[in-house]
């Protein structure tokens, strides 16, 4: 590979943009090379008809996707929404412009030794659901050769990676540069530690030894979601500059922002807050929902340092809508709905019909029993985010509160269908099945729902010993397994579940 003309380069700031670029190009046939701490792959489970009828795997499937697929064709759901970061590789080779698939992991031949059981473990996981024929995995050389939808599969790590003699398509996520491992590759592990473990010149230098015919290159920022901290966007410009031959100079924008973390590590706000909005004023997407680690504090429950992350914006910003929804979060997440509603209400007059307000309003709202006002903030949000089932479940409890039951069991059905598959889900069907006509059916269908689910969740703790941290977790969740099982026995006459 020498080097690389501008036009061969695309950079975007999520992953699956790479997706839109190649189908608006035409690809076809083209090998990958995905450079990435994550596999990216993922079956869908709405599909078109005619390839569920093809590939189903059992009539159980086969009515599950159907009904899915149904739902979202009455509900008008957008078909672009299924394609997301974690899945745009599956209908790249579904759609023909994928062949052979070379997924590049983080780390050296030890690392990948070490991760070949958490890379076994989602194959085993990917064929279950594969509606080609399985194959068997051959481990040599420091790379793992397999089967994946029909076309050829390898992983292995950049020293390991084959030199390759056809057309290339390359696709570098710079995440690759600042997560040593897939082992620690969850956007909550190490934060505020990432370093980087390859500089791209090295990253580079060992990628034109290896690539004889490039296509195009797609580097993904990744900085949405916290996968690479936003202090590190600069390595995807880096990329671009070392792949053109040209020198390298850090944006602007990186460097105020580098500032604005520094100055506020050693307590000047005054210079923080300066270098902070000179980073936005330079370059906007600085201002994203992750230009701080408030929210992954926030997933991992530690609140108090998620507050001081969402404090620190809302000092250099005082409008910044994701921070006040955050300050809105850890509230509700104290049981605070009162200060959770002003903070999410401020978050609304800065972004009328802001997704993130709406729904955290209708979640307070709810537990401030103000059922009226959930319900419409909550159908607000749908139109916004018409996919999310956990805003259906909410709503249904909503309905059910208010005594319309044939609502509620309606709200709570789409929420099992769009995924929300869980023992509270269930419990609530049957405890309301007896209001509805159909109530023989919504029974008949919870038995077998609940029983796969079950039996899934049993597998999942069998290769484990059950960890203290755990163990009241597994106890409640087995209590409400006995419950729902009392509940279909009692409600269907059947003699087991």
């Amino acid at each position: 590979m020498k080097k690389v003309g501008s036009k061969k380069v695309i950079l975007i700031q999520d992953h699956h943009q790479a997706y839109y670029v190649w189908r608006k190009r035409g690809f076809k046939n083209l090998t990958l090379i995905h450079i990435d701490a994550h596999l990216d792959f993922a079956f869908q489970e709405i599909k078109d008809t005619r390839l569920i009828f093809k590939e189903a795997k059992s009539i159980s499937e086969l009515k599950n996707q159907l009904e899915k697929t149904i739902l979202f064709k009455q509900k008008q759901f957008d078909i672009e929404k299924l394609t997301h970061i974690g899945n745009y590789i599956y209908p790249a080779m579904r759609d023909g412009m994928v062949k052979d698939f070379y997924w590049v992991i983080p780390g050296d031949e030890k690392e990948f030794s070490r991760s070949l059981k958490n890379l076994k473990s989602m194959i085993k996981s990917l064929t279950k659901q594969d509606p080609k024929p399985k194959t068997a995995i051959k481990i040599k050389g420091g790379m793992l050769k397999t089967q994946l939808y029909g076309q050829n599969f390898i992983i292995c790590c950049l020293k390991t990676l084959p030199k390759i003699n056809k057309k290339v398509l390359l696709d570098i996520d710079t995440d690759f540069l600042v997560i040593s491992s897939i082992r620690k590759s969850n956007n909550t592990n190490e934060i505020g530690r990432r370093k980087i473990w390859i500089e791209p010149e090295e990253l580079i230098k060992v990628l034109k030894t290896k690539i004889k015919y490039l296509v195009l290159v797609t580097i993904a920022y990744s900085v949405n979601g916290g996968y690479t901290p936003l202090k590190f966007k600069y390595l995807g410009d880096e990329i671009t500059s070392g792949l053109k031959g040209k020198t390298f100079k850090i944006p602007p924008a990186a460097k105020a922002f580098n500032l604005f973390n520094y100055f506020w590590q050693k307590n000047n706000r005054k210079k923080a807050r300066y270098y902070y909005r000179r980073a936005i004023k330079s370059d906007s997407n600085y201002a994203v929902t992750d230009n701080n680690y408030g929210p992954l504090y926030l997933a991992r429950r530690f609140y108090k340092k998620a507050e001081d992350e969402f404090r620190k914006i809302l000092y250099c910003d005082p409008h910044n809508k994701d921070a006040l929804c955050g300050m809105g979060q850890i509230y509700l997440s104290r049981r605070k709905y009162k200060p959770a509603e002003r903070y999410f209400k401020k978050a609304l007059k800065v972004f009328i019909d802001y997704p993130k307000a709406l729904f955290g309003l209708g979640q307070a709202q709810f537990k401030l029993k103000k059922h009226k006002s959930a319900r419409n903030y909550l159908l607000s949000y749908r139109v916004k985010e018409p996919m999310q089932p956990y805003s259906y479940y909410l709503l249904g409890q909503v309905y059910e509160k208010r005594g319309q039951f044939l609502k509620a069991i309606s709200e709570y059905k789409d929420a099992l269908r769009l995924g929300l598959n869980n023992p509270l889900t269930y419990l609530k069907l049957l405890r309301l099945a007896k209001y509805s006509t159909q109530g023989k059916e919504i029974i008949q269908d919870i038995r077998t729902k609940f029983k796969r689910f079950r039996q899934d969740f049993l597998k999942r703790q069998k290769p484990y010993p059950t960890r203290r941290g755990k163990t009241k977790t597994i106890k409640r969740i087995e209590r409400k397994f006995a419950l729902i099982a009392k509940l279909i026995l009692s409600q269907s006459g059947s003699t087991s579940c």
